[in-house]
């Protein structure tokens, strides 16, 4: 805990923009900033955290920033809650100015994390922002998430929900992963961009227990090449418009990849169209669905050359339109192509 000359210097750093009528911008460290901010007031200004600071706090704590005011925890910062603490950042009214942004190299833990801003949400690479309990990862915004860092959600049955009325960018190389349901739902697009092979790390959606579950209702959901989407409890990719696996490259080292296990259900469906490219590994421990019944509405199902699709139970490809094109692989008992 910081002592209380630190203490009070840090609450008149908050404070001070207010007593002079202004609301600058301020820096300070994290420790303080969580000993001011946690059930506190609003701070007054946006909000940098130190980089390299270190912060803690013992029980729950919600911090709610003024309209229109950001909250940078900046980079290679740590920040750790209890296990039995959850972390609550919300940012009222409608400025698109109100971002959340996590730098490089931080870390946020709690037993949930829940944040909501009317402005962007963005997690830069290498990052990382845990939930270590049931209660699981939360971010919602009205606007764009950029996820490049880790998205995470051990704890027994924590899932993850990410909402974004504009878009959803995912990497290159970041990843979304829970042990229940994990849940991305855009207005817009929704995109896994393909993986970083200089960084040879793969992008990454799984859930080891759950349903997987992306959704773009206005627009398309782009799989980027060698992106990989795991769900224990199964799979279901729906877009208004498009659905694309993309093709891997041959210098790739990754390959595009979904896979429903332990007997879970896969479905895949665009409104108008389902493209699953060259290369691309659709396999499912139950059944896989493409094109109308994945929930997209139909239109055209397209799989293309070396395309490999494998299912335990049935595979469907329903749609207007169906082309499966040679050398690509479809398994299924049955196999029903519309």
């Amino acid at each position: 805990m910081a002592s209380v000359p630190f203490l009070a210097a840090a609450i008149a750093i908050l404070a001070g923009a207010a007593l002079s009528g202004g609301a600058a911008a301020q820096t300070i460290s994290a420790q303080a900033f969580l000993d001011t901010a946690c059930n506190g007031p609003p701070p007054v200004g946006s909000v940098t955290l130190t980089d390299g600071s270190v912060g803690t706090f013992p029980s729950t704590c919600v911090i709610t920033m003024g309209a229109g005011e950001d909250l940078d925890w900046g980079a290679r910062v740590k920040v750790t809650l209890p296990s039995s603490a959850s972390l609550t950042v919300t940012t009222p009214g409608t400025s698109t100015e109100a971002e959340i942004l996590v730098g490089p190299g931080t870390s946020l833990s709690a037993k949930a994390i829940d944040w909501s801003t009317s402005a962007d949400i963005i997690v830069d690479a290498g990052a990382t922002v845990a939930s270590t309990g049931a209660g699981g990862v939360k971010l919602v915004t009205p606007t764009t998430l950029s996820l490049g860092g880790t998205i995470s959600a051990s704890g027994g049955g924590g899932g993850v929900f990410v909402s974004a009325g504009r878009e959803i960018l995912l990497g290159p190389s970041g990843s979304i992963t829970g042990n229940g349901n994990v849940e991305l739902v855009a207005t817009g697009g929704l995109s896994l961009q393909a993986a970083d092979v200089t960084a040879d790390a793969t992008t990454a959606v799984s859930s080891t227990a759950g349903l997987v579950t992306l959704t773009s209702t206005s627009g398309n959901v782009n799989v980027g090449a060698g992106v990989t989407v795991t769900g224990g409890g199964g799979v279901a990719i729906t877009a208004a418009v498009e659905v694309v696996l993309a093709q891997t490259p041959s210098s790739s080292p990754f390959t595009t990849t979904l896979a429903a296990e332990d007997g879970g259900d896969l479905s895949v469906g665009g409104g108008e169209k389902t493209i699953i490219e060259e290369g691309v590994v659709v396999t499912s421990a139950g059944s896989l669905t493409l094109g109308a019944q994945g929930g997209g509405g139909g239109g055209e199902v397209l799989i293309k050359s070396r395309a490999r699709l494998t299912a335990a139970g049935a595979l469907t490809l329903a749609g207007g339109k169906c082309t499966v094109e040679p050398n690509a692989t479809t398994v299924g008992n049955p196999v029903t192509v519309c």
